[in-house]
């Protein structure tokens, strides 16, 4: 028979089991007043209150030239605008407001400082500059790259470049005798540029291609100014003695890649009619200096692969320019 004492304290037991499977209180986590005991949330939980997450406003940025200067690149913190240039007719003229100059615009985060860098043919510039924000309005800022505030300005320089003729790969420069450098044609056309500061007065340069064109000549450079120096086939000396003229060009098809011997000799850009009186030095055409009497195999492939042409050719000797139509 169970006692008075043990049925009070079984009843104890259960009561005490059973308040603790229904503790209400506040069940989440993450509240700042959670309770770990509580087995049924009654609504209570406070949070934090959340921060405001900053707003981006854009801004604009347009990067005009002047003095008749083409940028050959243009990048803003490193990335690829040169798309972007334009030249601007007028100072006067509202390019944020005219709808003509949108394709240029450059869209950037306002409130932040942006590095310009650029090229030209003859310029250089590293330019840092801040696109303001005034309450939740990016500023419109416009940079005019000029001669005068390019990273040159005042200095006395000569720049070598070669343009996109054709077969003109990898010319060694070299000024007062001493090396300067090699301007490399890339895949996409575009030629490097070699920069030197000299002292002002006459100086002599000779350079030599991949393809064997050579250049003697000499230049002045003005004090405080740059002097450019253009190596194209037309200024290049006539084949030396001993050796021919090799040229490759077709009437029909662009883009045709030139190997000699298994040398990748250069591209035809473009065309050019068979009757062209210059084809000898003529810019979309591969021109290639090789020893006379000798025979050189060529392969030559259309830019869509579907055209290709395999022969030999002989380098007579005496006979100046050697025409290889490819059509």
């Amino acid at each position: 028979m169970k006692t008075p004492v043990m049925l009070f304290a079984l009843a104890a037991v259960l009561f005490t089991t059973g308040t603790s499977c229904n503790r209400r209180g506040c069940t989440n986590p993450g509240a700042i007043n959670y309770d770990a005991g509580a087995h049924r949330d009654d609504g209570s939980c406070r949070f934090e209150p959340m921060g405001t997450e900053p707003i981006d406003y854009m801004g604009s940025l347009y990067v005009n030239t002047a003095d008749g200067i083409k940028l050959t690149e243009l990048r803003v913190n490193g990335q690829d605008y040169t798309g972007k240039q334009f030249a601007l007719p007028s100072s006067s003229v509202d390019v944020c407001n005219n709808p003509t100059y949108q394709a240029n615009k450059i869209s950037v985060t306002a409130g932040l400082n942006y590095t310009i860098y650029a090229k030209s043919d003859l310029y250089e510039w590293n330019l840092n500059v801040t696109v303001g924000q005034n309450g939740n309005v990016g500023e419109c800022k416009t940079v005019a790259l000029t001669a005068a505030n390019s990273s040159t300005a005042g200095k006395s320089l000569a720049v070598f470049t070669s343009n996109t003729e054709s077969g003109m790969r990898n010319i060694t420069v070299r000024v007062d005798g001493d090396s300067l450098g090699m301007l490399m044609e890339w895949s996409n056309g575009a030629a490097m540029r070699l920069t030197k500061e000299l002292t002002p007065g006459r100086h002599g340069y000779t350079a030599m291609s991949q393809n064997g064109h050579m250049w003697s000549d000499s230049f002045t450079v003005t004090n405080g100014q740059t002097t450019q120096v253009l190596i194209t086939k037309a200024t290049a000396k006539p084949a030396p003695a001993g050796s021919a003229n090799i040229v490759f060009y077709s009437s029909t098809y662009k883009n045709i890649s030139v190997f000699i011997d298994n040398v990748y000799a250069g591209r035809t850009v473009n065309t050019y009619p068979a009757t062209s009186a210059n084809l000898c030095s003529a810019a979309n055409a591969v021109s290639v200096i090789k020893k006379a009497d000798s025979s050189y195999s060529y392969t030559a492939t259309s830019a869509d692969g579907q055209q290709i042409w395999n022969g030999t050719v002989i380098a007579n000797q005496g006979a100046g320019c050697i025409l290889v139509e490819l059509n």
